[in-house]
């Protein structure tokens, strides 16, 4: 049998193996410790792993709150492979470059580039729902802006939905850490995962 010494705030202060009570008394007033726990937290090292609520051993916030860090690194990290893996820093210094370059062609040629960059983010949202295409989205610019730069469009549209996706990342990464630090078990935190947007508008 096992047993756990529980201090006044119910946390767990040792544990305690009957077996080698000879070499190890087990104090009075001590509570019979299941034996999946005992060894969860004899194999954990770790004696804040569960702490004694109510008459039951249940995880203790602390355990719950390193498994919680734990895992919002995890996604962190997830996050920035997932978005390399298609959108690698070389291309994102490109598209930089390139953003820079067109946009300064369309202001040269007289275009209002704030009422420009208000359509082109309300043409990619939807692109994005699938209600249009690149294509239409460019002649859509060049009829509102009497500019027929078909290239220089097409650049800051690809760039504007590339720039898009990545922030679609990002907000999958805080909604999966947000369900991490409302999870109230183990459980739950094992199974939240992250919803990535799929690279279909990086081309």
């Amino acid at each position: 049998m096992y047993y756990a010494e529980i201090d006044e705030n119910g946390k767990i202060k040792n544990i305690y193996n009957d077996k080698y009570k000879d070499v190890c008394p087990i104090p009075d007033g001590c509570v019979e410790l299941p034996e999946e726990i005992f060894k969860e937290i004899y194999e954990a090292r770790h004696l804040g792993e569960y702490e004694y609520v109510n008459g039951k051993f249940q995880k203790s916030q602390e355990s719950l709150n390193i498994k919680k860090e734990r895992k919002i690194m995890e996604f962190d990290k997830q996050t920035t492979n997932y978005i390399l893996r298609f959108y690698p820093h070389n291309k994102q210094l490109s598209d930089i470059s390139d953003k820079e370059y067109y946009t300064n062609i369309i202001i040269n040629a007289g275009v209002d580039y704030i009422a420009a960059n208000k359509k082109i983010n309300t043409l990619v949202t939807s692109i994005e729902n699938g209600e249009i295409t690149l294509d239409d989205a460019v002649n859509d610019l060049i009829q509102t802006f009497t500019y027929n730069d078909t290239k220089a469009w097409e650049q800051v549209l690809k760039v504007a939905l590339r720039v898009a996706w990545v922030q679609h990342c990002k907000e999958a990464f805080k909604k999966a850490c947000d369900d991490v630090n409302a999870a109230t078990t183990e459980e739950e935190i094992a199974q939240i995962v992250i919803q990535f947007p799929t690279p279909t508008q990086l081309r």
